[in-house]
């Protein structure tokens, strides 16, 4: 199975999108004063957690792909008699 047919479902599933395609960041500060007080923008931080979100499970899935689709992995999971497709 391609790498997107496992992605973009979970993207979607988590309201995503809009963070792959043509992603609209909204500004970090508002104003000079919150930037001198660190006064993070809330849309900001929601904005960030969300994208990260999003970077951490790709970020999985390519890792476990990368295992799955190893031949050292692939001949201990034979050996186990396990399949790898539960993982």
């Amino acid at each position: 199975m391609h790498w997107r047919q496992h992605v973009e479902p979970v993207i979607k599933s988590h309201n995503l999108p809009r963070f792959v395609v043509n992603p609209v960041v909204p500004l970090r500060y508002l104003t000079e004063d919150n930037r001198i007080a660190d006064r993070v923008n809330l849309e900001y931080e929601t904005w960030e957690v969300q994208d990260q979100t999003l970077l951490v499970l790709v970020t999985i899935y390519t890792f476990k792909v990368r295992i799955v689709e190893n031949s050292w992995f692939q001949s201990l999971v034979s050996s186990l008699g396990q399949n790898p497709r539960v993982l």
